[in-house]
């Protein structure tokens, strides 16, 4: 099981300068033995395609900010 969960956070800079808005992203993953196999190469495929969408978006690399929580049992 993965769970996107996405937070509009505070500007960051310099008060009175151009702020760019920061958007924190964590991912809960699900990594116990019932994620085995099929289940946890999907979310390998998925975190991956979605981090190298994230690269190749220049806004994306100033803004999001990801996290990765795993979890198991």
């Amino acid at each position: 099981m993965i769970v996107i969960v996405a937070m509009a956070g505070a500007c960051v800079g310099k008060p009175g300068v151009n702020k760019m808005r920061r958007l924190p992203v964590y991912l809960l993953i699900d990594c116990s033995e019932s994620m085995a196999g099929a289940a946890i190469d999907s979310i390998n495929t998925a975190v991956q395609s979605m981090v190298t969408d994230w690269r190749s978006t220049p806004h994306a690399v100033e803004t999001v900010g990801l996290s990765v929580i795993a979890f198991s049992g």
